[in-house]
């Protein structure tokens, strides 16, 4: 216990010591003027288990491996901070910033703006995230996580995250 208490104790301090870089980074950005000209866009690429599931790292089909940080501060952000409990995926990111900037969206883009969520927090994103790992995938959506396997398509695990939030109780019978 006191290993794990530990590993916990340094990944907070990582967060913070993130959390703190970033602020620099703004302050910088607010004290040159470039703020009035700059999109900040802060995200993670995957989220990190801390012994759920009994699983020490990032990689994992489940909903604790794949949530990850997105923030997006935008030069006219007036108050910032408003949290959304929207769905979102990383491929999102690019077409926002085509939005964002005025630029057309190349055809062959994937994902969806977040502009109409940066603009009202409690608008509705589609609710849908696939994610990857080894040969599974999972389709998280507002509520549920599904994991299957990608090359049979056989559904393996279901969690209803509104009930079961640690995934601990599997659905699929097997």
């Amino acid at each position: 216990l006191a290993h794990a208490e530990l590993v916990r104790k340094h990944y907070a301090a990582c967060i913070s010591s993130s959390d703190n870089h970033v602020g620099s980074i703004l302050r910088l950005l607010k004290e040159s003027g470039a703020d009035k000209n700059t999109i900040v866009i802060f995200w993670g690429d995957h989220g990190w288990h801390l012994g759920e599931q009994q699983i020490w790292g990032k990689h994992s089909p489940y909903v604790v491996a794949y949530h990850s940080p997105l923030c997006i501060k935008l030069p006219e952000t007036i108050k910032a901070g408003v949290p959304s409990k929207e769905v979102v995926e990383s491929v999102d990111i690019y077409p926002t910033l085509c939005d964002l900037v005025k630029i057309e969206k190349p055809a062959h883009l994937k994902g969806n703006s977040l502009i109409e969520l940066i603009n009202d927090p409690t608008a509705k994103s589609d609710g849908i995230a696939l994610c990857y790992w080894a040969n599974l995938q999972s389709t998280i959506t507002a509520g549920e996580n599904k994991i299957t396997d990608r090359k049979t398509h056989k559904l393996l695990q279901h969690y209803d995250l509104n009930k079961d939030p640690h995934e601990t109780n599997n659905l699929v019978i097997p």
